[in-house]
């Protein structure tokens, strides 16, 4: 599966011309490769990913997220839809059970739209899903929302490990991939998930107005 085709996003850590460093070191935008220009930015000194030229190990730098600094990085202008086909790519090490990688959209209190690709413990309606690989999309207002927009890969997975993830969507299956190894495949109810302007897109951290997770350890490329 050729996972670099038709990109919209493409950060990647090894290109290291592609991030800007604040005077403290952490890293204040990320530039996107996919030729789409969907650069990704802190403007808060204080929420800014570190960087370590051996942070993945094998001599594969990433930047580096903490939960304790709410660090994240943000693009405005992300595409405000997803259509029959998508396929989200990361490459982490997380130090904990509990990390958003990707995400977009997303308003708390019975209006929500968006998608997220998370790994750990994610609250969502009435489940907790313990240290999965997840995909979950909302879309409210067409009644596509909670539980039946999630699939998880319901598998154990230890937290302190590097691990090549990728989440495949064609129409309403998606299918969970784990360093190559196809996990759980699933349906959601809606194969269109569109949502309103304003909905950014969030690297390493998460926010839907009530509920606000980050990704704990290093991430070294993400593609989508």
């Amino acid at each position: 599966m050729n996972v670099r085709a038709n990109l919209m996003l493409h950060l990647d850590a090894q290109d290291y011309n592609s991030l800007t460093f604040d005077g403290n070191g952490n890293v204040s935008d990320w530039a996107d490769n996919s030729g789409e220009s969907h650069d990704v930015t802190q403007g808060n000194a204080n929420n800014r990913p570190g960087y370590d030229v051996n942070g993945l190990g094998d001599g594969l730098p990433a930047l580096m997220f903490s939960s304790g600094s709410s660090t994240g990085l943000i693009d405005d202008d992300f595409p405000t839809s997803i259509n029959e086909e998508a396929t989200v790519f990361a490459v982490i090490h997380p130090t904990t059970g509990s990390d958003n990688i990707l995400s977009q959209g997303y308003n708390y209190g019975g209006n929500e739209y968006g998608w997220a690709m998370y790994r750990g413990n994610m609250n969502h309606g009435s489940y907790t899903y313990q240290d999965s690989i997840l995909w979950s999309s909302h879309e409210q207002a067409a009644g596509n929302y909670n539980n039946s927009t999630i699939v998880a890969s319901g598998q154990g997975e230890s937290p302190h490990e590097k691990q090549v993830l990728m989440i495949r969507k064609s129409g309403t299956e998606i299918k969970l991939y784990i360093n190559g190894d196809l996990i759980k495949t699933g349906n959601i109810g809606r194969s269109i998930i569109t949502y309103p302007a304003g909905g950014q897109l969030r690297v390493g951290t998460y926010s839907d107005g009530y509920f606000n997770d980050y990704l704990d350890g290093p991430l070294g490329e993400i593609r989508s």
